[in-house]
């Protein structure tokens, strides 16, 4: 008994030492108990969120395609605005990307469409 740490309170009103056991037998009970029943808490706590975690991925996956959708949308509304379609024969600058460039080369070309 010298190795558990005792509340002050039962030292005093315990009188044998058979007192003393009955508590730490119930008092381990209880631990038991509580551990079990934390146990318990915990599996169905894990339960019920392995039951959610597909629809939340699943509607994270379906908001993030509908993203997509409107964000490819979007950009191709622009684009029609911007880049107005070339009659054969007209003239326009081509870019080039500055990855292609050597340092003397120009960073325009001037083309003339040829073929649709």
């Amino acid at each position: 008994l010298e190795s558990y740490v005792l509340p002050k309170s039962l030292v005093d009103a315990a009188k044998t030492e058979e007192e003393i056991e009955e508590f730490l037998t119930s008092h381990e009970a209880n631990d038991e108990d509580s551990l079990n029943r934390d146990g318990k808490n915990y599996d169905e706590n894990e339960s019920s969120i392995m039951k959610h975690l597909p629809e939340t991925f699943i509607k994270a996956r379906k908001e993030a395609a509908s993203g997509q959708t409107r964000a490819a949308a979007k950009m191709t509304r622009r684009t029609k605005k911007m880049l107005i379609p070339l009659q054969i024969g007209q003239n326009c600058t081509l870019r080039v990307p500055d990855v292609d460039r050597g340092p003397a080369d120009p960073k325009n070309f001037l083309v003339v469409v040829m073929a649709e």
